[in-house]
């Protein structure tokens, strides 16, 4: 006799697989948009990528206490020589913030005190995290989305603090 959890365990590994698929080639779509958008990018400000062509690493990583999150990290140097690396990303369920956001910042030797640790109220869409190590600009996407567009406001907004 198959038991009710057995057939709910046969159903639920179909399921997964399914799901499991449909995961990974949305990460892979995502992490693609991101690089695009870096990769497309001409003006960097004072923000000096390490390589010529652009060296974009993509990832997706999740954990209990971030939420998930898929970005590209590009390293380089600020005018001074700071070593620095951007980092530009999407990121579901980061705690105290919202759902969903696009986001971008900085991290490494540099890094520190790049980011404005408030927002601008010129600049309405545009807020911060109240994440103090590693601060980050983000916007909350629009009812109907559109991430490649939120990518690119969040890379030239923080474009503009580094000096």
């Amino acid at each position: 006799m198959v038991r009710q959890d057995d057939l709910f365990f046969r159903e639920g590994l179909r399921l997964f697989a399914e799901a499991r698929s449909t995961l990974v080639h949305f990460q892979s779509l995502a992490e693609g948009r991101i690089r695009d958008v870096l990769m497309r990018l001409r003006d960097w400000g004072k923000f000096r990528p390490a390589s010529t062509p652009i060296s974009v690493k993509t990832g997706t990583y999740s954990n209990a206490i971030e939420g998930t999150w898929i970005n590209g990290v590009i390293s380089g140097r600020d005018s001074a020589g700071n070593g620095l690396a951007l980092v530009l990303g999407i990121s579901w369920d980061w705690p105290l913030l919202e759902p969903l956001i696009v986001y971008g910042g900085f991290s490494g030797t540099g890094s520190k005190g790049i980011l404005p640790t408030s927002p601008d109220p010129a600049r309405p869409r545009i807020k911060v995290t109240p994440q103090a190590q590693w601060p980050r600009l983000y916007v909350v996407p629009e009812a109907e989305p559109d991430i490649t567009a939120d990518l690119e406001l969040v890379i030239g907004e923080i474009l503009r603090y580094v000096r």
